[in-house]
């Protein structure tokens, strides 16, 4: 829902934008070995992409180091929904970047 209104929100979106991604590099989301665990890390990973199609390259470039670690901790999972998700996320995060 919150990636559905930075899409209807467009370029508007840029300071919320800031601010939720500041919050999730001071806290970023923790994978433990329970269900409850991998999907709220799937669903960080897969909100956040989505922000990256709405805010451009150049606000997302400023935080990819930070998703990247995450992108890694999903490839590194057991759970093969979190890492499809990450390597969902590492294509969203190329195609952003390169434009």
């Amino acid at each position: 829902s919150i990636d559905s209104a930075a899409h209807a929100s467009g370029n508007a979106f840029l300071p919320y934008f800031k601010a939720i991604v500041h919050g999730l590099v001071a806290s970023p989301p923790q994978l433990t070995d329970t269900r409850e665990g991998f999907q709220s890390c799937g669903i960080t990973l897969g909100t956040t992409e989505n922000f990256g199609d709405v805010v451009g390259s150049n606000s997302f470039l400023h935080y990819s180091m930070d998703m990247m670690t995450w992108l890694f901790v999903a490839i590194r999972s057991f759970d093969f929904r979190l890492r499809d998700r990450g390597f969902l996320f590492f294509g969203v995060v190329s195609r952003v970047l390169r434009t």
